[in-house]
């Protein structure tokens, strides 16, 4: 037997320790964290599940805006949370979005290693919204991968 690997190259940051999570305490995951950090809630479905028609109301008028607003939030942010490792032994990592490859994806060929001039002002803010304390290595170009 095989084990699968992906390798990811990203410029950012390793963190020292694993960070706490309080999206997991919660249910909801780093991203939806963010997005409530910055100001902006999940909406609450209030109907009955079976009730389709409420449901899909609900979704058309409150959870697509909603996640539209979340998407360019992240964007605007430039970074996103990741872990690398095995299954059982994760460690999570901070990095520019438009300097991270991540296998498993399509092939993507990287044409330079320049990064944006803002990466490290997007670092540092992001990582403050999230609550992550400054126990990280500085930023700089990261080769590691996520196997299991």
């Amino acid at each position: 037997m095989g084990h699968d690997v992906d390798g990811i190259l990203f410029y950012g940051i390793f963190l020292d320790e694993d960070p706490p999570h309080p999206w997991d305490d919660e249910g909801i995951d780093w991203e939806e964290y963010y997005a409530r950090q910055k100001g902006l809630a999940a909406p609450k479905f209030k109907g009955e599940y079976t009730d389709r028609e409420a449901y899909r109301a609900y979704g058309q008028q409150e959870l697509t805006p909603y996640l539209e607003k979340k998407r360019a939030l992240l964007k605007e942010a430039g970074c996103i949370m990741g872990w690398h490792g095995e299954t059982d032994n994760l460690g999570a990592y901070v990095a520019v979005t438009a300097c991270h490859h991540e296998g498993g994806k399509p092939v993507k060929e990287i044409e330079s290693l320049d990064v944006p001039q803002d990466a490290d002002d997007k670092l540092k803010a992001f990582c403050e919204v999230m609550g992550l304390k400054r126990k990280f290595t500085w930023p700089k170009w990261w080769l590691t991968g996520s196997y299991g």
